[in-house]
């Protein structure tokens, strides 16, 4: 057996007993759902390292500040070795008792976590199939998009008047009375397509509240006022919100033209009404997913509607690594930030009386 093998054999068997090995490795760790959340790989507390505790991904883990990860050998590797990967097999066949084992003992067991893999693997599958039909069943349940609906208004109070569009965005749709299982309250609630190969991928939603005033805000629900339903990063979605001058289908594109994507919604359509002609979409949580982002086939370039997040900060690597991930696929990239005293587009839509003069003009310049 080559040490290739048996390095995917043994990240196989440490993946299978990933809380046992980070309970150990990340003492002060804490579970957020599927996801084990830590400091570093020290293991103090925070949320800078986050482990996968289920799925196929089960062992994965990821460190934000350093942005690098791995599986579940790497982890020793990192944590206990040094990031030496000889020394971590070595400290991995201890802890899994293999030292003890005889050859038929230990092929059974390797036999074993392979078997346990691939259920975990089939019931993540049927799984995502299962939330995908159940986002897309969500989207379908609420309404479209009416002048004067509780959505509209949540717009409108953010300063983006979605009358000046040709039409209301197909994929937001407007839900009057929707479950938040966190909080235990019901709210209304705007819910965006995300849109990808294939078709319907997920469904965002952003629960609202209305207040005695008629004034529309996001919900008191902190981080979690916004959640999505269903896979889609890994598959390239995205809110798909106007289709610009041409009019035409995501697919149909014209040759040529450019597209603006933001992190949120908000963002985007603050630009849309801006420059109605531009096609726009939002990512969805995070300009990361850039990377992955299906855009038009013939797309001639990409507006990056940035935010000004603090110089080092989570979101600011994120930026960087999916504007790297569009140009290392040959895209034009250009990106654009509201002046520096304000957080983001839409926070510009409200300061300014009159749309920005020369906004996307220069091309070439304001990259990262």
């Amino acid at each position: 057996m080559t040490s290739g093998h048996e390095a995917r054999d043994i990240a196989r068997e440490l993946a299978g007993k990933i809380e046992q090995l980070c309970a150990q490795l990340l003492p002060g760790a804490v579970r957020d759902g599927r996801m084990l959340r830590a400091g570093s790989l020290a293991g103090e507390p925070g949320q800078s390292l986050g482990v996968t505790l289920a799925g196929p991904r089960r062992g994965r883990w990821f460190e934000f500040n350093g942005q690098f990860g791995g599986d579940a050998l790497d982890l020793v590797a990192r944590s206990q070795c040094g990031g030496d990967l000889g020394k971590a097999l070595q400290w991995a066949r201890r802890w899994l008792g293999h030292d003890e084992l005889g050859p038929e003992a230990l092929q059974a067991q390797r036999e074993r976590a392979e078997k346990a893999a691939a259920r975990r693997a089939s019931e993540a599958e049927r799984e995502r199939q299962r939330k995908a039909r159940d986002a897309k069943a969500l989207w379908l349940k609420a309404a479209p998009l009416r002048r004067g609906d509780i959505v509209w208004r949540y717009l409108a109070g953010r300063a983006i008047d979605l009358g000046c569009l040709p039409r209301p965005p197909g994929a937001l749709r407007c839900h009057p009375a929707l479950y938040h299982h966190k909080s235990g309250r019901t709210f209304p609630a705007m819910v965006a397509a995300i849109s990808g190969p294939g078709g319907h991928l997920a469904t965002q939603r952003t629960w609202l509240e209305e207040h005695s005033n008629g004034h529309v805000t996001k919900a008191p629900l902190g981080h979690d006022v916004k959640m999505t339903l269903g896979a889609f990063r890994a598959a390239g979605g995205a809110i798909h919100l106007t289709r610009g001058q041409s009019a035409k289908p995501w697919g149909r594109a014209p040759a040529g033209e450019w597209l603006a994507v933001a992190e949120g919604i908000e963002d985007a359509l603050t630009l849309a009404c801006w420059v109605p002609e531009l096609r726009t979409a939002a990512c969805a949580t995070s300009l990361a997913y850039l990377t992955h982002m299906v855009v038009p086939p013939a797309c001639g370039g990409i507006y990056v509607i940035a935010q000004n997040d603090r110089l080092g900060s989570d979101a600011m690597r994120a930026l960087r690594r999916g504007i790297t991930g569009l140009r290392e696929r040959g895209l034009a990239v250009v990106v654009r930030r509201p002046p520096a005293f304000l957080k983001d587009f839409n926070d510009w839509a409200r300061w300014l009386e009159q749309p920005p003069q020369g906004l996307l003009a220069g091309v070439g310049d304001g990259c990262v």
